[in-house]
């Protein structure tokens, strides 16, 4: 069973997948050449095989010609995504 990171990558990827081709049929060497990446790399994005940074998306989003806020719309329920776990210390 897929994680919540993982389930969120997987939709991360499906969105820039989505969003390239709606906006005229880019390959995803277009793509990422236009966004300044390797086109390997965006391929892993879009199979949701790696994470990627706020910094990244509004590259892409800035190449496909939408906003942060357009990429976004179509999450219509926040991940329950957690951060690293802490250790308690031990109190002696």
């Amino acid at each position: 069973m897929p994680s919540e990171a993982e389930r969120l990558q997987r939709a991360l990827g499906a969105r820039v997948r989505q969003l390239r081709m709606a906006s005229g049929r880019l390959s995803q060497e277009q793509l990422a050449f236009r966004a300044g990446f390797d086109p390997s790399f965006l391929g892993r994005l879009e199979r949701g095989e790696t994470g990627v940074t706020v910094a990244t998306l509004a590259a892409i989003c800035k190449a496909l010609g939408v906003t942060l806020r357009e990429f976004f719309e179509s999450f219509d329920r926040p991940f329950g995504v957690q951060g690293p776990r802490r250790r308690r210390r031990r109190e002696t």
